[in-house]
């Protein structure tokens, strides 16, 4: 278990993180240390916040597989409040198996924060499927 460099306050200035497939380029954004761990093969998972893009964004900067879930699916308690609407827990992993696993583990009801829910998946199997994604 470790600590990545974040942004001060999760979106002012961008933090020492470099990206590791070009020390030139940006890792993304305040969850940039989440998505360069894994790219650079320091861990295996990662979990970041995400706003308004930090976990999507740092994702694809970084050539890793970046998860945003639903909202309420995973707490935002003990996170740093930024939108009450917008704020989301997000997971980062190499392969899509790998956030799937992760994300079976974070999905639970908290008492502390009120919009999470009471689904439990841990004895439900997720299918990973061929998918195909699109940009435009």
């Amino acid at each position: 278990m470790g600590k990545t460099v974040t942004c001060e306050l999760a979106f002012l200035s961008p933090s020492k993180t470099k990206n590791p497939h070009d020390y030139s380029r940006t890792p993304g954004g305040s969850s940039s240390g989440s998505a360069a761990v894994i790219a650079s093969d320091m861990a295996p998972l990662s979990i970041g916040t995400q706003t308004g893009g930090s976990v999507i964004r740092p994702a694809s900067y970084c050539g890793v597989v970046g998860y945003k879930p639903t909202y309420g699916l995973i707490s935002r308690n003990g996170i740093l409040q930024t939108s009450y609407n917008l704020d989301q827990v997000g997971v980062f992993g190499k392969t899509i198996s790998d956030v799937a696993l992760l994300s079976k583990v974070l999905f639970a009801r908290d008492d502390a924060d009120e919009t999470t829910t009471n689904i439990n998946f841990l004895n439900k199997k997720i299918k990973i499927k061929k998918i195909k994604i699109c940009f435009l």
